[in-house]
């Protein structure tokens, strides 16, 4: 059901504008995919091989000036000779935050948020690109890199906290570390050495240790992709009982990153980091081709000199070759590991279990306007697309996964409303058991070639049903890339589905719902809370909710951001908690 509300502001009205003939829409830009391997170059008889190593001082600061005499290098426990020391200065660079939503607490989010704010003010240089994570959901729409710190600031203030009701091992694996490793494999597809700074809590105690089919895992992810992790424990106190060297205390230092204890202050161990970031060296060590390279260690015996170095070589992609094609029937594979790929194709993912609990759903949401539509002789408009879903559980594996090939035909009136709400497509999975689950989605429109990608963490036990989910906000089409440019005056339309909602025995579902504005990264307007009474048809738990962004003819122009938060009312314990989706539009003459 579509359900309609008048506000404040941002009115919810009863009709979808009147749109022109619709045109297919300019496709998104969307960079090739690309993967890389770690391998040696062969000289001569002898395999040459790199490896990156950051040397800072007592104040953090980055070192100059050594040389290969300053390092020490062993392989298998044999030392090797230096054959190669270059500093590499700091350019433009690309970090990633993965901030734990399921596991931060409200106290410890905040501080996480202001530091946050602070390192995009203070430390984002001129070409530097920063992308904001979620262990909960993501989607491509949102999960990328940008420069725009306004974008950034507005990602920042729309993190919530989304502790599971079960916050057990098993959740941090599928939830925490499946997507700290999701964003560790988005990092093979860019040259380079890239930090990625995961801010959680708790990390030292036992239970955030991890499964031990992690440990390799995450290693590994973070080696192939040349990415330099950096765990932060977000606590304000510390347990010295649990001053456990296992899990990701373990593995950051292996990567050439470092675990903090930021003890309440995230803000300043940012800082480091950013320090840290100035620079480092490229050290080169020759091998013969049947020697072994494992175990890694690099050393520096110079005086007052700390060096954080990986225990693994780099790939032939950070030394300039640049990395690899990935083949068009790899595309939906990879975007489905890291929704870092998926920026073609806005998608959002929501999991719906059927009323009698036999299967469950995965209920993909496409944002038409990125999808290439062509109007063909029969005077319908074609496109085709590729699904792919799959359930991973704690210990990374697949529970069960579908796909499905769809081949939309539509009419020039339909046309029009899927560009106003979008597509939604449902893909059937197998009902799984009673656990902690990441749901993974991703498409590939065919035509166009481009893919988008989307991840939910769900729970599922028995017989109640999983939290609230809302889909991501869709507005209807405007002008520029992204179509969502609108002239001062226009009434935006937007549309969102919520899914599991409770009902009360006459099927009525109670929502409260409340909207936000930002221009600028500034609250211009903060709506109150409103109650929705919500008719559900039989044998469903989902409602479409449709309004308007009106905001009058003499708006200054800028950057916008709506931010929507409901609450299932009817839901008890644990399970009334509040989920928000935000997106962006521009305002201009």
């Amino acid at each position: 059901m579509i359900r309609r509300c008048l506000i404040p502001v941002l009115w919810c009205g009863t009709a979808f504008a009147q749109l022109p003939l619709p045109q297919a829409p300019a496709p998104r830009e969307q960079t090739p995919m690309k993967f890389k391997s770690r391998k040696g170059a062969l000289q001569s008889d002898q395999i040459a091989w790199r490896v990156d190593a950051a040397a800072t001082g007592p104040d953090g600061k980055p070192v100059t000036g050594l040389t290969a005499a300053d390092f020490e290098i062993t392989t298998d426990g044999k030392p090797r000779p230096v054959t190669g020391c270059e500093f590499k200065s700091a350019g433009p660079q690309r970090i990633a935050f993965v901030v734990d939503d399921l596991s931060l607490s409200q106290e410890n989010l905040a501080l996480v948020r202001n530091a946050l704010h602070r390192f995009v003010a203070d430390h984002l240089r001129p070409g530097d690109e920063a992308a904001i994570l979620r262990t909960s959901a993501g989607d491509g729409g949102s999960d990328r890199f940008q420069s725009d710190r306004t974008a950034l600031d507005t990602a920042i203030d729309g993190l919530a906290c989304n502790r599971p009701a079960d916050d057990s091992t098993t959740a941090y694996g599928a939830g925490s570390l499946g997507a700290l490793r999701s964003a560790l494999l988005g990092m093979q597809f860019t040259s380079g050495r890239k930090p990625v700074v995961f801010l959680s809590e708790r990390l030292r105690t036992p239970e955030r240790a991890g499964d031990s089919n992690w440990i390799p895992r995450l290693l590994n992810s973070a080696n192939d992709g040349s990415a330099v992790l950096y765990a932060v424990d977000v606590s304000s106190t510390a347990d010295p009982s649990h001053m456990l060297e296992q899990g990701l205390a373990g593995i950051a230092p292996q990567t050439g990153g470092a675990f903090f204890d930021a003890a309440g202050n995230p803000a300043a161990v940012l800082d480091r980091i950013a320090d840290a970031q100035q620079g480092y060296y490229l050290l080169q060590f020759d091998t013969d081709p049947l020697d072994r390279i494992s175990p890694l260690v690099v050393k520096t015996a110079r005086p007052g000199v700390r060096l954080a170095a990986r225990n693994a070589v780099l790939g032939l992609a950070d030394e300039g070759e640049g990395p690899g094609f990935v083949a068009p029937q790899n595309q939906l594979g990879a975007a489905l590991g890291t929704t870092l790929l998926g920026t073609g194709v806005r998608l959002g993912v929501t999991p719906r279990l059927n009323a009698d609990r036999a299967y469950m759903e995965a209920v993909f949401h496409i944002d038409a306007n990125d999808v290439s539509f062509t109007l063909q002789p029969d005077r319908q408009y074609h496109a085709e697309l590729q699904l792919l879903a799959a359930l991973f559980q704690e210990t990374d594996t697949s529970a069960n996964h579908a796909e499905r090939l769809v081949s939309p035909r539509l009419s020039a009136d339909d046309y029009k409303k899927a560009t106003t709400i979008g597509l939604d497509y449902p893909l059937r999975l197998a009902m799984p058991k009673k656990g902690s689950y990441q749901l993974r989605a991703a498409v590939l429109d065919e035509t166009g070639g481009r893919v988008g990608a989307a991840s939910r963490f769900l729970q599922v036990s028995d017989p109640q049903l999983p939290p609230l989910s809302m889909a991501p906000i869709v507005m209807e089409p405007g002008e520029g890339p992204d179509h969502r440019t609108y002239a001062p005056g226009h009434r935006i339309q937007y549309t969102y589905d919520l899914s599991n909602l409770h009902a009360d025995p006459q099927r009525h579902a109670k929502v409260e719902v409340r909207n936000q504005l930002l221009r600028e990264g500034k609250v211009v307007f903060d709506g109150k809370p409103q109650i929705l009474d919500l008719a559900l048809p039989a044998q469903t738990s989902q409602a479409r909710i449709s309004g308007t962004v009106s905001l009058g003819a003499q708006i200054q122009p800028g950057k916008f951001t709506l931010i929507i938060t409901a609450i299932d009312t009817l839901a008890a314990g644990p399970d009334r908690r509040g989920v928000t989706q935000t997106i962006d539009f521009e305002i201009q003459p």
